[in-house]
C-alpha cells in the first residue's frame, strides 16, 4: 500500500500535517477553533485556507477570489500578505500600473492610514479580494 505524500493533500491539509507532524500528537477530534487561533495558524504557516478560488470577472476588474464553502460569520478567512506602505507611496506606486491594471493594494486603517502592496504577492489568493466599501467587505486587522 502507497503512503500518501504531503504533497498528495490540498493547501490547508499540508498545514495541518506539518502543524501535527511537528507537535507529534495524533489527530484529535475537531472542535470549533477561535477565530483569533484559526487566524494566526494560518497566518504562521504562510498559506490560504481552503474553500476559495481565483475567478476570471471580466477586462475591468481582473480576478476576484471567490468563497466556495459556508464560512460562520466572524471566521477567519485569509491573510492579505504584502508591503506595508504609506497611502502616498501606494499612489506613486500605482500611477504607472493603473493603466495595465497590474497592482493589487488593500486601503485600511490601523494606527493610522497604511496600504498593504500585494503586487509581487503572487502565491496568495487574499491580493483578488474586492476592499471597495460599497461592497460591505469587512476585515478585522490583526498582528501576530
Amino acid at each position: 500500500m502507497k503512503m500518501a505524500s504531503t504533497l498528495d493533500f490540498s493547501r490547508g491539509k499540508r498545514a495541518v500535517k506539518i502543524g501535527l507532524d511537528k507537535c507529534g500528537g495524533p489527530p484529535v477530534k475537531s472542535r470549533r477553533v477561535s477565530p483569533d487561533v484559526d487566524a494566526e495558524f494560518w497566518c504562521k504557516a504562510g498559506l490560504d485556507k481552503d474553500g476559495f478560488e481565483k475567478r476570471y470577472i471580466d477586462d475591468t476588474i481582473g480576478f476576484g477570489v471567490f468563497a466556495t464553502q459556508r464560512f460562520q460569520k466572524g471566521a477567519f478567512l485569509l491573510e492579505y500578505v504584502g508591503s506595508r506602505i504609506t497611502p502616498q507611496e501606494a499612489e506613486q506606486l500605482s500611477t504607472g500600473k493603473r493603466k495595465k491594471n497590474k497592482f493589487y493594494m488593500f486601503h485600511f486603517t490601523w494606527n493610522g492610514k497604511h496600504v498593504i502592496d500585494a503586487t509581487h504577492t503572487l502565491d496568495r489568493l487574499c491580493r483578488f479580494v474586492n476592499d471597495e466599501k460599497k461592497w460591505k467587505c469587512c476585515y478585522e486587522a490583526k498582528s501576530f
